[in-house]
């Protein structure tokens, strides 16, 4: 459970991996954190998504083969 600010809203998938709230809506936060409180399914269910969703999109081999295809392209504009 998050605010929808910044690049959480990247990280957080509402009512898969999380629930996002409104910026300043302490209600609403509250709300969202009373519900995961008592219901063990969606937390559960959360986890298990938000662990998913961790593997699959900062897998080592995935982030290695991205960082290297970054430095490429900048060794390569030292070239060009």
């Amino acid at each position: 459970m998050a605010t929808a600010v910044g690049g959480t809203p990247e990280q957080v998938t509402e009512g898969v991996t999380g629930f996002l709230t409104p910026p300043g809506d302490a209600e609403a936060l509250a709300g969202r954190a009373a519900s995961l409180l008592v219901d063990a399914d969606v937390r559960q269910r959360f986890s298990a998504a938000a662990a998913a969703d961790a593997r699959a999109r900062f897998d080592r081999d995935r982030m290695v083969d991205d960082y290297l295809g970054w430095y490429g392209t900048i060794v390569a504009r030292w070239f060009e």
